[in-house]
């Protein structure tokens, strides 16, 4: 079993300096959800969307509230 997310090399958080404001957000980001086990980041926002979308958003962090549906309609809504 791993104990990384499987969208672990692709993620942005992971990948992209700067992508979340603050290292210390990105570093608890990293350690909860993205290498905290399949508990925690099969309840990351990022994994649930791209699991029911196969995408994510960019403004979609590990912790935003809301559903995914939620998110997507956001994103339509900013892309109108």
């Amino acid at each position: 079993m791993s104990v990384k997310c499987i969208n672990h090399d692709t993620c942005p958080i992971v990948n992209i300096p700067g992508f979340v404001e603050g290292e210390e957000k990105r570093e608890y980001y990293v350690e909860k959800y993205c290498t905290g086990g399949k508990k925690n980041w099969t309840r990351c926002k990022r994994y649930l969307t791209k699991e029911d979308y196969l995408f994510c958003p960019d403004f979609v962090l590990p912790d935003t509230p809301g559903t995914t549906d939620e998110m997507i309609d956001r994103f339509e809504e900013e892309i109108e």
